[in-house]
């Protein structure tokens, strides 16, 4: 391809230049600029935006408090977990009626408690709502509930490996089960179940029992 330049194109390039060219790279020289002079107050700009994320979330939790009555929890070193009338947070938005219950742990040599109940009868939501109440005191959250006393925790465990949302009307067994039905349409071939139990105590130590189930198609 050839190009054909007159006296008049050359007079242009010679007053005019690339002008195309010249923008982008002084759009670049600015930007590089302004890169440097963020990187040059980097400590401040972090500490700028960690004390705006703290307030932020600060105002959220007191909306949400007034918004739903929430009250304020007592935290003691105690290993204790007392709770009145409480509610699970998201659980009861969905559900036209709700139930609250009562948590007793760490009275009268009480550390543990066994639920249960039919299928679809809140278990599991009881559960959770101890775990995410017993979380949000020690983020400085009110509570939904009438009156708590939380011991300090440093770790909760939970079962992670299935996606629930308040929102489904099913137990979560029944989740679970169309789970693995999902993933093993999606695998096509070969699915991998994991599954947990729970420590089973042989004496003084304790074990924890790992399981694999394989489905072959």
């Amino acid at each position: 391809m050839l190009y054909y330049k007159n006296d008049l194109m050359d007079q242009y390039d010679n007053e005019i230049g690339d002008v195309p060219s010249r923008y982008h790279d002084r759009v670049k020289d600015i930007l590089r600029d302004i890169e440097v002079e963020l990187l040059n107050h980097e400590i401040d700009l972090n500490t700028i935006s960690f004390c705006i994320a703290e307030v932020d979330a600060t105002i959220s939790l007191a909306r949400v408090a007034v918004e739903f009555d929430l009250i304020r929890p007592k935290l003691v070193e105690n290993e204790v977990v007392l709770i009145k009338a409480g509610r699970h947070p998201l659980q009861k938005l969905v559900v036209e009626t709700f139930v609250p219950n009562d948590v007793a742990l760490g009275i009268n040599g009480v550390n543990a408690a066994i639920i249960t109940g039919p299928n679809f009868s809140g278990k599991s939501v009881y559960l959770k709502q101890v775990g995410v109440l017993v979380f949000l005191a020690h983020i400085g959250s009110f509570l939904p509930c009438e009156d708590a006393i939380i011991g300090m925790v440093d770790r909760i465990f939970t079962r992670i490996e299935s996606l629930e949302t308040c929102t489904i009307p099913q137990s979560t067994f029944t989740i679970d089960l169309n789970q693995m039905v999902r993933q093993k349409i999606i695998k096509c071939v070969k699915s991998c179940f994991h599954f947990n139990c729970s420590a089973i105590h042989t004496g003084n130590n304790a074990t924890t029992m790992h399981f694999q189930v394989f489905a072959f198609d």
